[in-house]
């Protein structure tokens, strides 16, 4: 039990850009208050004294105490060489919002998609904030809206639990778009779309609880009496052109 967090998708940084992360996330390690001990000699006593973090010879440091949160959690981990950040439990104050922090970097330095997860997906617009502040950048919240690609991205990253059925995939990005919708980060519409490549109509009508004799009293423009038109079209270029999944999920991006 405990929160954890990660990057979920591929540290694809182009060289030129690795060294200016590097910077930018011990910067933000730093004015979030992670810290380090280290020990001095004081009249033949041992006293541990706080530091900030510094990479070693390796460009690597490894950390677990915040300042300002007063408390340590598990080991995280930095290393510039390969841009790798990773992290065990990190609670659910400074040190947490710190490390996430950190991970939404990834999304604007990384040349494929990804997002942050955190128990879910994170897609709070206040670490952005803070990032923009800190590193003094104007960041703006675009990933965690992009649902079909998330859907895909969790497909790709846990196949073990999407084998034979992306349910999995499924359930984490639903109950992302609820979020978002109630916080109006996105419209419906990005979640009919979803729906709709995940099990067609029939999910689109069965989520939304439309009745086939609904949709006959509904305006003609309204956006369920065009998914007919929608689902036709795809299925001309899935047999028609043999495009795959893959390409039908961009089209309709």
């Amino acid at each position: 039990m405990g929160t954890f967090a990660a990057y979920c998708g591929a540290i694809d940084i182009p060289d030129e850009k690795r060294e200016e992360f590097a910077k930018s996330i011990m910067t933000l390690l730093n004015e979030g208050g992670m810290m380090n001990f280290h020990t001095v000699s004081l009249y033949d006593e041992e006293v541990n004294l706080l530091s900030p973090l510094e990479l070693d010879s390796n460009g690597e440091v490894t950390f677990y105490y915040n300042y300002f949160e007063e408390n340590s959690w598990e080991d995280a981990f930095f290393s510039s060489t390969n841009s790798l950040l990773m992290s065990e439990k990190i609670g659910n104050s400074t040190f947490n919002q710190t490390i996430l922090a950190c991970y939404r970097l990834y999304e604007y330095y990384t040349q494929s998609f990804g997002v942050v997860l955190e128990d879910d997906i994170c897609y709070d617009s206040q670490t952005i904030g803070w990032i923009n502040y800190v590193l003094k950048r104007n960041y703006a919240v675009e990933r965690p809206k992009r649902l079909l690609e998330i859907y895909r991205r969790i497909c790709k990253d846990y196949p073990d639990s999407t084998k034979g059925d992306t349910k999995y995939a499924f359930d984490e990005v639903e109950s992302l778009a609820l979020s978002q919708i109630r916080n109006k980060v996105i419209n419906w519409s990005e979640l009919y779309n979803l729906l709709y490549v995940y099990g067609g109509l029939k999910k689109v009508y069965e989520f939304f609880e439309i009745e086939p004799e609904e949709l006959e009293k509904l305006p003609k423009q309204c956006y369920n009496c065009q998914l007919p038109i929608l689902e036709q079209a795809v299925k001309d270029i899935h047999v028609n052109h043999k495009c795959s999944l893959e390409e039908l999920l961009d089209l309709i991006n």
